[in-house]
């Protein structure tokens, strides 16, 4: 899946498979050193660092400016003036988006999560989690799945949206053991 270009430590990448294949990469030497060299697990870490916030500024493009970048490898498929040319790349940027989180592990580490509907008998959820984002304070970005043992987000339709943190004043209500004024 094309992606606009991520350069890391003079790499260019411009496909998801790149960026998942240099991280296996990093993964596999240090396995090879039985997880013993600090260096390696530093560039492991530089290295997710970098495309977690590569993450963030795509998940910021979509949904809160609306200004996709442009893509780092151009297909035939038409005038990129056109709007359905402009059509495509928002949903393969979406698809991009929501493989880069997958390969990152952050469906399981999110900020915040609310199931919306749940069937136990057909055994699934609708899920939506949150990541808080780093380039302004209130805004969340937000991933809208059905979430099942059976099968992945991708198998189902997903929505990938942007929110603000509203503050909420609730009040918890507890029993009065004596009634005194």
């Amino acid at each position: 899946m094309r992606i606009p270009l991520f350069v890391y430590d003079g790499i260019e990448f411009t496909t998801v498979e790149q960026i998942e294949e240099h991280d296996d990469v990093l993964s596999h030497a240090y396995w090879e050193a039985e997880w013993k060299d600090e260096s390696l697990q530093k560039a492991r870490d530089e290295f997710g660092d970098a495309v977690d916030k590569f993450i963030y500024d795509l998940l910021h493009a979509y949904t809160v400016t609306g200004v996709l970048p442009e893509p780092a490898e151009s297909v035939e498929c038409g005038d990129e003036d056109d709007e359905e040319y402009e059509d495509e790349w928002r949903y393969e940027l979406k698809e991009s988006i929501a493989r880069l989180m997958y390969i990152r592990e952050w469906f399981w580490h999110a900020d915040d999560e609310e199931v919306t509907d749940t069937d136990l008998e057909k055994s699934y959820e609708d899920k939506v989690i949150y990541f808080n984002s780093p380039i302004k304070e209130d805004i969340v970005y937000g991933f809208s799945y059905t979430h099942s043992p059976y099968c992945n987000y991708a198998e189902y339709d997903y929505v990938i949206f942007a929110a603000r943190k509203v503050p909420v004043q609730t009040y918890e209500y507890q029993l009065l053991e004596n009634f005194e004024d």
